[in-house]
Formats: structure tokens, C-alpha cells, sequence
């Protein structure tokens, strides 16, 4: 008899509950549902006061060193010294991240955006939610196709561009795969790239205006890792020393080559 006379009463609580839980979420779907939780086709980034896109012909070592490095600790990620950012009195600032690729034409496809400072009501799930973007961040590059190439002279305008007005405030572009990359379909790396030959490359990139002008767009540019799959060291060491090249004539208020982003 206990039994019976009991069921009805906790069935009653349970859908009681279960109907005001329901009820909870309809009306603030974030409490419900935890950013850890939540698909990254569903999280938005919002806008950050820092940007920083992160351009590459694909997967890479340089470009999984990179997604790690601003996933893993955005804060000091973003204040490399390379990026250019001015600094923040007082606490470390992290910001959004765009994973983009460029292609033979030069012409650039995102794969997505991430907040890397949170988006959220309170500290709490703000947290929660950069975690969670940062853990998609790290999944679009996964998905990359292996790097392959493309014409990187031809994105880099556009990708400054592109940045600066996705920002609040400080913007720069992480340029990869510049040693696998192509002048008018011939490699780079197989470009005689010594003192006398760059000078000819330069010429001739000047006359089909093919030499960025990155001036206006007031976003820093780091070449990172240029030399990567550059199997000669001699024109590993081209590569590098042409990539310096370009920074000195671009025009870039901040333009910096190195294998790392410190």
C-alpha cells in the first residue's frame, strides 16, 4: 500500500521538476546548456579588441604549432612580441583568432572564427566558452587539408585587410608557407634567392606590381616558420633572408620572420 500511495507523489515531483528545468531553458538556453558542451557551428565569436588571423596553404607542423600555442595560452599567445600588440596595463588581453587558408589565385577561405577571450554573461561562462573555442579552434585545423601551396603575395593585402576590420583595436596576420608558396607558378624555394637573384625577383615583382602594400592597412604581419619543407639549407637560408626582404619592402608598421611566434 506504501508503495502505491507513494508512486503518483514522486512522479508528480519528477515532472514538476521537469517541467520547470524546461521551462529554465527555453527561457536562457546557456544555462541549460554548457559552453563546454555546446557544437562549434553554434558558438559566435562576438567581436574582441585583438585579431590575429592565421594564414596558411594547410595543415603544417608550423600551423599545428601556432592553433597550439593560442589555444593552449592565448594570453601570452597574443602578447608575442611579434604580433606588435601594445600592451595592457595590468593583466594579459587574449582575442580572436581566424583560421583562414589561401589557395593558387591567392584568394583566401576562413575556416572559422574563435574568440579566444569568451563570450558570456559572467566570468564563469566566459571562461567555459573561450575553453570551448579554443578546443574548435584546434578541430577546424585539424580538418585542414596537408599544406600544398598557393600564392601567399597575392593573400597577404587582402588578409591584413580582412583582419584589420574584424578588429576592435590591434590586428595581425600570421603568414605560413611562404617557402612552398608560388611567384607566377614557380616555387619559392627553387627561386634563385641569393643577394643578386633576389634583386631580379624583386624587379620583377615590381613590374607586375605584385609587391604588397601594406601601409594602410595598419595590421602587423609575422612570416612564421617561411622555411618549412625547404629540404636545401641553402635555400632554406634564401627563403628566410627573403622573407626579411619582404617585410622591408611592404610597408608594414610591424612586420617580423622567425620560426616561432616569440
Amino acid at each position: 500500500m506504501s508503495n502505491h500511495r507513494t508512486t503518483p507523489i514522486r512522479l508528480q515531483r519528477a515532472f514538476a521538476a521537469t517541467t520547470a528545468t524546461a521551462a529554465l531553458c527555453a527561457s536562457a538556453l546557456m544555462a541549460c546548456t554548457s559552453s563546454s558542451s555546446l557544437p562549434c557551428s553554434k558558438l559566435r565569436p562576438g567581436q574582441a579588441q585583438r585579431a590575429v588571423m592565421l594564414l596558411s596553404d594547410g595543415r603544417s607542423p608550423a600551423l599545428d604549432s601556432a592553433v597550439d600555442a593560442f589555444a593552449n595560452d592565448p594570453s601570452a599567445a597574443f602578447s608575442a612580441a611579434s604580433l606588435g600588440f601594445q600592451a595592457t596595463a595590468g593583466k594579459d588581453v587574449a582575442g580572436t583568432v581566424v583560421l583562414a587558408t589561401y589557395d593558387d589565385s591567392g584568394t583566401i577561405k576562413p575556416h572559422g572564427t574563435f574568440n579566444l577571450e569568451g563570450v558570456g554573461s559572467n566570468a564563469k561562462r566566459r571562461t567555459a566558452n573561450a575553453q570551448r573555442q579554443a578546443q574548435c579552434l584546434k578541430h577546424a585545423a585539424a580538418v585542414l587539408p596537408k599544406a600544398g601551396g598557393g600564392d601567399l603575395l597575392r593573400a597577404l593585402a587582402a588578409a591584413t585587410q580582412s583582419i584589420q576590420a574584424s578588429s576592435g583595436g590591434d590586428a595581425a596576420v600570421v603568414a605560413i608557407g611562404l617557402g612552398r608558396s608560388t611567384i607566377e607558378g614557380k616555387a619559392v624555394a627553387k627561386v634563385d634567392l641569393s643577394a643578386a637573384g633576389q634583386a631580379k625577383v624583386f624587379q620583377a615583382l615590381a613590374g607586375v606590381s605584385l609587391i604588397p602594400h601594406l601601409s594602410d592597412g595598419g595590421a602587423a604581419l609575422r612570416f612564421l616558420a617561411p622555411s618549412e619543407d625547404v629540404a636545401s639549407a641553402i635555400s632554406a637560408a634564401g627563403v628566410a633572408s627573403f622573407a626579411d626582404s619582404l617585410c622591408a619592402r611592404m610597408g608594414a608598421e610591424v612586420c617580423t620572420s622567425g620560426t616561432t611566434l616569440s
